[in-house]
């Protein structure tokens, strides 16, 4: 098991600032304003105090603990609902197998907050923490500010054909439009026969 680092914490803070997340965490946002304090664990467990005293919360027992599945499973479940199109399923199907391959099975704790905050930043359109990506190079802009779009004759698939199998794969991004991709083909390399 890894132990998580000062980064992941610092991570693991930063996703608690987003009001969707920090409220399915806690489950409703009048638990949220009973917290005076947060730890989190070198075992990912996240400790909300109740009192801004750590001790006193564990004497007292004023303290709610928070596993780190909990915390990813419910981080993951948000970042399903903050975002839509391609990038939902690619969060609902993908994300969901490496949180829990990678923070259930092999303890990799600082890999699954890397990637949530990933997530959280560049996949999730709705999240506090969206950043929109920058216009693809190439791409051209008229005198008014807006883009100018290619013709609808860009590739938007390959198809290679191997002994008569015939192999479509896509080319659009997560929006649905084509990636522009230039493919360089040739041959590698040629090896002498052994025979």
């Amino acid at each position: 098991m890894d132990k998580l680092t000062e980064q992941s914490k610092l991570l693991i803070r930063i996703l608690l600032t987003d009001s969707k997340i920090s409220e399915k965490v806690f489950e409703n946002s009048t638990d949220k304003s009973k917290y005076k304090i947060c730890s989190i664990r070198e075992d990912g467990a996240i400790i909300m105090g109740k009192t801004s005293i750590r001790w006193w919360n564990q004497l007292i027992n004023a303290q709610d603990v928070f596993t780190f599945e909990s915390f990813a499973l419910k981080v993951w479940d948000t970042l399903v609902d903050l975002s839509s199109g391609l990038n939902n399923t690619a969060i609902l199907k993908g994300l969901s197998q490496e949180i829990v391959m990678n923070a259930v099975r092999e303890k990799r704790y600082d890999y699954v907050v890397n990637r949530l905050f990933d997530c959280w930043k560049h996949v999730a359109q709705n999240s506090d923490g969206y950043q929109k990506p920058e216009d693809p190079e190439g791409s051209r802009r008229n005198g008014q500010g807006r883009r100018v779009e290619y013709p609808d004759s860009t590739p938007r698939e390959i198809i290679i054909n191997i002994d008569g199998h015939r192999k479509a794969i896509p080319l659009v991004d997560s929006n649905g439009d084509s990636m522009r991709l230039r493919a360089e083909v040739g041959i590698v390399g040629i090896y002498p026969s052994n025979d």
